[in-house]
């Protein structure tokens, strides 16, 4: 039995001797040489640290990429070999050289992550099926991707928005791409909110459809691809728009943009309330004494009490404009900051004062004036010129802290410089100021 065994043996060793087998413990490859190279995310370039490396020939040798994404095989044996590199949530990487004949040094790996389709979370407005829609509207929906899962991801979405009176006939009135750079991330880089996304269908000249018909049913669809391809599309909804609403008088615009259910379509004056309209309501109102701030027909009234401007607007079938309102008509159809845009020009508006004394060195421009101050509604003077008042729309009544009633006023003055756009919101328990003036809305129906 031993005899047996010492002679296997001798066989066993006779062909190692000989190159026939191959032991598991010493390759046949008698050099070796150092082979390293680095990886990195390929939509970010972002290196990658803790990323499994295996490198396969006779035997298996595995090791991680550093915290600088590099890796280095100090005795890689020569000859034909497997290169694999794995990390979770990216595809894996496999490629074959021969270290014989190649470089020591590999180029830079890019991992592609492994890809999820975009996602479009819900249409915010119109919801679909709805009825009794403006006919100026804003749609507004949200996206989101599980790929945007970190800040430097790159990766983008892009979309294309469908509109029409039927599914067959509809068309591409929008389309655009959404970066993993716009989302909202919290401080450790992950993703935190879903910002929204617009598309604009605009009851206005220069919108492809300029002229929505009441009582009518629309067709909408959203198509988003991402960046590796993948994509998902929205079922074809609907939506029926109101009926029609009385037109408003030559001298109010009607503001009606529909994102928020609760503010209902309304006129507002285009201009700000004159001197001339109101010595009309109030003939004891002495316009010409005030030749520092308006003291011309044309001009804005003002020092004019709440109450009062209130009750003027009352005779005429209107009233004060809500802060609400007021805002709506600042925002305009692309929801900006001031009328005109989003960036404070003082060539635009009255709000360019005199840095001494603003209330002295310049005062109030003509109602009608200057022409540039405009929203895209057609209103005028709703940044600078005269701060206006507004109302409040409250379950309750708000106080200072000695339990006065705080009153608002809107929009600026002349002397206001940036300070006249969307959020000049500003209270106060004076019943009348010289710089404010007023304007009057009224409902559409």
């Amino acid at each position: 039995m031993i005899r047996a065994f010492l002679a296997v043996l001798a066989l066993g060793l006779l062909l190692l001797g000989c190159g026939y087998l191959q032991s598991a413990f010493s390759p046949v490859e008698s050099t070796s040489t150092t082979l390293s190279g680095s990886v990195v995310d390929s939509l970010s370039g972002k290196t990658l640290s803790g990323v499994t490396v295996i490198l396969s020939g006779l035997r298996d040798t595995t090791l991680q990429t550093d915290s600088n994404g590099v890796f280095m095989f100090k005795l890689a044996t020569t000859g034909v070999k497997r290169l694999a590199i794995l990390k979770p949530g990216y595809r894996v990487y496999e490629r074959s050289m021969d270290l014989a004949s190649r470089p020591n040094e590999l180029d830079t790996i890019r991992l592609l992550r492994n890809n999820h389709p975009p996602r479009v979370n819900r249409f915010v407005y119109p919801v679909p099926n709805s009825y009794n829609i403006p006919l100026t509207l804003k749609f507004k929906w949200s996206l989101s991707d599980s790929d945007f899962a970190y800040r430097d991801s790159r990766e983008n979405l892009n979309y294309r928005f469908y509109f029409g009176r039927d599914s067959l006939t509809a068309t591409a009135v929008d389309s655009g791409a959404i970066l993993s750079d716009d989302m909202n991330f919290d401080h450790d880089g992950l993703l935190d909110t879903l910002s929204y996304y617009y598309s604009y269908i605009i009851n206005r000249p220069e919108s492809l459809f300029a002229n929505l018909d009441s009582n009518t049913t629309y067709y909408w669809h959203l198509e988003v691809v991402d960046f590796l391809g993948d994509s998902t599309a929205t079922p074809w909804y609907r939506f029926l728009t109101r009926e029609n609403l009385a037109p408003c008088p030559d001298s109010m615009a009607l503001v009606e943009l529909g994102t928020d259910p609760s503010l209902q379509p309304f006129c507002m004056d285009k201009y700000e309330f004159s001197n001339q309209k109101y010595v009309e309501f109030d003939p004891n109102y002495l316009y010409y004494s005030r030749t520092d701030f308006s003291g011309d027909l044309n001009m804005p009234a003002l020092d004019v009490t709440r109450d009062s401007a209130d009750t003027a607007c009352r005779r005429l079938n209107k009233r004060l404009c809500t802060i609400t309102e007021w805002q709506a008509a600042v925002r305009g159809y692309d929801s900006t900051q001031y009328p005109y845009g989003n960036d404070y020009d003082p060539s635009l508006c009255n709000t360019t004062p005199n840095q001494d004394n603003p209330f002295i060195a310049a005062q109030a421009f003509p109602v009608d004036s200057p022409l540039t101050c405009v929203s895209s509604y057609g209103i005028y003077d709703l940044s600078g010129n005269a701060s206006e008042w507004v109302v409040r729309v409250s379950p309750y009544q708000k106080y200072d802290g000695v339990g006065n009633t705080l009153k608002y006023y809107v929009g600026g003055a002349w002397w206001s410089k940036e300070k006249s756009g969307l959020n000049s919101v500003m209270a106060t328990t004076w019943d009348n100021l010289k710089h404010i003036g007023f304007r009057c809305c009224k409902d559409a129906n």
